[in-house]
């Protein structure tokens, strides 16, 4: 059988792709391989130190090139997975010279036949009389790198359509083949070609891709045939699969570069196995329903996680208790303010926060609960609809909702929007939330006709510099229905509004992208939106604005890398400085990655902190917020251990004993440095201290002398690159002079000085839990709080509150910095008068110094109780709710 894939030629002027389109190739670490004995020299020279390709280790070359020859090959190439080719899996491979890729077999013919060759394995991108000892060189690699890998897969969805299928496959290995500027038999080098060859796999499914070089393709034949090149596929086996190009082994085959089977002018895509797409691989919604689910009461906005009795404040569970979010049975509800991670750009407004809204689509300034749609636009307001209908959840569907940034959701939304349009494909999504409504119906008492249960999608996802909604449906009845809906009363609209940039459906079509897998009525229906003002023949990659930082919290001790997207680092130069505030720290670009690290600082504050990026240390082109949170919250780093083994837990070190270090994540290295890091109150900074070994101990104080509280972090610094650091941090400790903690104690009474008026000045607390919940000057205290509220935090345990239930503490600081704390127990009652009590804090958990709290605040409680609280509470006294009003 003769294999055909349909073609589409075009005949033109401007023939070819742009370099910058090929696969990269002539990159790093290129071995050369000696086309007469197959050696390979890994100092790209011929000289007498060549080796087996069985000798070469794989981190010695990342790509290979033929010395200069005519008619030769390379070795045979095993390749970790096998290929499909047709009926046959091929678990080697050969570069040929003379343009071709070949199974089982070198072809070193230089005078092309014409296809079907019986037992001939060939993918012929250019097979011609190619003569590289004039001009010229032939590289290859194989590679399973996930962003060249992508960007294959990019491709193959614009061939197919994303047709049944095709939209699931993933490829898994690839080999780029490249014959860059090469001559023609006999050593001609007045006129050359450049051409690409790339195979791809997902160890089921493969794809040929042609790449021609803008005007790249100048020569047909060498001096010794008589027939022009041959370009297409050849499989040898008993059922014969072959394609020959239009124009092969004739004197216009130099026009293949003008030719395509896409739109891009000079490649070609070409599926070459015989294995079938699943139908179950069509395209569905992006995942939901997975993962830790808590549900949004739509009344108090409270949240729940699946086994709570109570519910907690939402910024304080959002991505660790809670992955993803439902809203509580409701008609004409929301979710309330939903703080997002990444700052969201609709227009001219950019928002960090969401409302979900039950009625079928989502606002950015305030809960859209209106049942009966208006047309666009609607004055001062942000709305995307991807269906607006009177919606009831009061008896059956839900509606889920997420943010996320999880690679292979990404790299999903990536594909569709680079598929909807072929010039987007400097775009690659960063960020994404998912909103889902499934099952859902239309409430009777506004809709004129009754549905059956719909599901349908809203997908917002930026790059921090352009913003795109996706709208999935997975029954084309419900825009049918909207279609009816414009004809009469409007029940049903669909689009987005934002001052003068709006979509009605059906009425303003010019802003609609694309629309694909429109194919039947049982089949989704998917649309796709820009939401920037950057207009699309500007895009890019993101050089400046916002960027995206993976770890939802960062402990305030530091340590560890940050892990930030959103921006196409890899174009940019690779030195990157990060900085926090006032303090620079030289982080790394990675590989050819869009993704930067940057080492974590010591921090004195809680709270967001704004980081600025610069890759040339003088212009700080991107910036993004880091979430600092108290470091008990988190397992440290660094573990601290006495001689027994135990960990320290308590925060305190004695001196005069021995304590040991590991890392949590790593095996000790005796080349690791250790040093302490001393908090100075006066400046309010951090200094370096002493240097430590593995084991040490810390001398004592002059036991004569009243000493102050000096409160220290351990540091390991594990790697130093070109000014790059890798560093780790334990918990934050003080070291005491005396096993006795009652005259430690003591000791701290002498020295703390009560601030003038500190009762006077705090929030009193409320008289109940439920009261204090519903304040909006408390906040949760993480530090105590229950297993049904926050069971990733539960295990705190209320270590400074034994007894108590759960706490909060006020938001707000007062004007002499200090701070109120409320304990309940679990009957919801403030507690008074226990170890379990609350207590005024010196110094507010929300003070531009966090660390001056766990100074005046958290180390007397640790010093003080439980055999001496009653010293503790005197200093730190419990409020009896008398003064509180409700």
């Amino acid at each position: 059988m003769i294999y055909q894939l349909s073609l589409l030629m075009f005949a033109i002027s401007v023939n070819g792709i742009p370099m910058e389109d090929f696969f990269p190739f002539n990159g790093t670490k290129v071995c050369l391989i000696d086309a007469i004995n197959g050696l390979i020299h890994t100092n790209n020279t011929l000289d007498a130190n060549g080796r087996s390709i069985d000798d070469i280790a794989s981190s010695e070359c990342n790509e290979y090139r033929l010395s200069p020859n005519d008619d030769a090959s390379s070795q045979n190439i095993n390749i970790p997975t096998t290929f499909p080719f047709f009926e046959r899996r091929f678990m080697n491979v050969f570069i040929n010279t003379n343009g071709v890729i070949s199974f089982a077999d070198p072809v070193p013919i230089f005078t092309p036949e014409p296809f079907p060759i019986k037992d001939r394995f060939m993918i012929a991108p250019f097979w011609a009389d190619v003569d590289i000892r004039g001009t010229g060189e032939v590289y290859f690699y194989e590679t399973i790198d996930r962003n060249l890998l992508q960007s294959a897969k990019r491709i193959i969805l614009r061939a197919t359509h994303q047709a049944a299928g095709f939209s699931r496959f993933n490829p898994k290995w690839m080999l780029v083949a490249t014959w860059d500027k090469v001559g023609y038999f006999s050593s001609h080098t007045d006129m050359t070609n450049t051409f690409q060859a790339i195979l791809v796999t997902n160890g089921q499914n493969s794809f040929a891709i042609f790449n021609y070089l803008d005007d790249g393709i100048n020569w047909n034949k060498g001096d010794a045939s008589t027939v022009p090149a041959q370009v297409g596929f050849n499989f040898g086996g008993e059922m014969l699969q072959t394609l020959t190009l239009p124009g092969s082994r004739m004197e216009n085959i130099t026009d293949i570069d003008g030719s395509s089977n896409l739109k891009n002018r000079g490649q070609f895509v070409f599926r070459i196995d015989a294995v079938a797409f699943c139908d179950d691989s069509i395209d569905t919604l992006y995942p939901y329903n997975e993962g830790k689910l808590c549900t949004i009461n739509t009344t108090t906005g409270l949240v729940y996680t699946n086994s709570s009795r109570k519910g907690g404040r939402l910024e304080l569970l959002d991505g660790v208790n809670c992955t993803e979010y439902k809203l509580s049975p409701n008609d004409d509800g929301s979710s309330g303010a939903i703080p997002i991670s990444v700052p969201f750009t609709m227009f001219q407004h950019t928002h960090s926060k969401i409302f979900v809204n039950t009625n079928g689509l989502i606002s950015f300034r305030k809960p859209f609960p209106q049942p009966i749609p208006v047309s666009f636009p609607i004055d001062s307001e942000e709305i995307i609809a991807p269906y607006w209908t009177d919606i009831d959840i009061t008896n059956t569907g839900s509606v889920f909702f997420k943010e996320s940034l999880d690679i292979q959701i990404l790299d999903r939304i990536t594909d569709d929007v680079n598929v909807a349009n072929p010039r987007l494909t400097a775009f690659k999504a960063h960020w994404a939330f998912i909103v889902t409504w499934e099952n859902v119906v239309r409430s009777n008492k506004t809709a004129s006709s009754q549905l059956q249960p719909f599901t349908f999608q809203a997908v917002l996802t930026t790059n921090g510099r352009h913003s795109f909604a996706l709208f999935l449906y997975q029954s084309k009845q419900m825009l049918v229905e909207l279609e009816s809906a414009t004809d009469t009363c409007k029940e049903v609209q669909v689009g987005f509004s934002a001052g003068a940039h709006y979509v009605n459906y059906l009425s303003e079509e010019e802003l609609l992208l694309k629309s694909f897998n429109n194919r039947s009525l049982h089949q989704q229906i998917k649309f796709i939106f820009q939401l920037d003002n950057n207009a699309v023949h500007q895009f890019g990659c993101n050089t400046k604005g916002a960027v995206i930082v993976h770890q939802k919290f960062v402990p305030i001790t530091g340590g560890g890398l940050l892990t930030i997207t959103g921006a196409c680092f890899a174009l940019l130069n690779k030195t990157l400085t990060c900085k926090y505030e006032h303090t620079l720290i030289t982080g790394i670009i990675i590989g050819d990655s869009n993704t930067a690290l940057c080492p974590l600082p010591l921090f004195n504050r809680l709270g967001k902190h704004v980081l600025w990026l610069s890759v040339d240390n003088e212009t700080y082109h991107f910036h993004t917020e880091v979430n600092i949170v108290p470091e008990i919250y988190q397992v440290p780093d660094v573990i601290v251990t006495d001689m027994s083994g135990s960990v320290l837990s308590n925060h305190l070190l004695i001196a005069n004993r021995t304590y040991n270090i590991t890392l949590r994540n790593e095996i000790w290295n005796d080349h690791y440095e250790v040093y302490t890091m001393m908090y100075n109150s006066p400046s309010n900074e951090w200094k370096n201290g002493t240097n430590l070994t593995q084991s040490f101990k810390f001398k004592p104080f002059d036991k004569d002398k009243v000493t102050p509280t000096i409160v220290s972090v351990i540091r390991v610094v594990t790697k130093i690159m070109n000014g790059f650091k890798i560093e780790y941090s334990s918990s934050l400790f003080t070291i005491i002079t005396r096993d006795d903690m009652k005259k430690v104690c003591q000791n701290w009474m002498k020295r703390d000085v009560q601030k003038a008026k500190m009762l006077l000045s705090v929030i009193p607390c409320s008289c109940t839990l439920a009261d204090a919940e519903s304040n909006s000057l408390f906040e949760d205290d993480i530090k105590c709080t229950s297993q049904e509220t926050h069971p990733y935090w539960s295990n705190l345990n209320c270590k400074t509150n034994t007894g108590a239930y759960k706490c909060v503490i006020s938001k707000s600081t007062m004007y002499n910095g200090a701070g109120q704390q409320c304990c309940y127990d679990s009957n919801g009652v403030l507690i008074t008068n226990s170890t379990g009590r609350g207590t005024i804090h010196k110094t507010s958990v929300h003070a531009d110094n966090y660390i001056s709290h766990f100074e005046d605040d958290y180390f007397p409680y640790l010093i003080c109780c439980p055999d001496s609280c009653d010293v503790y509470y005197k200093r730190r006294q419990t409020d009896n709710c008398f003064d509180y009003i409700s």
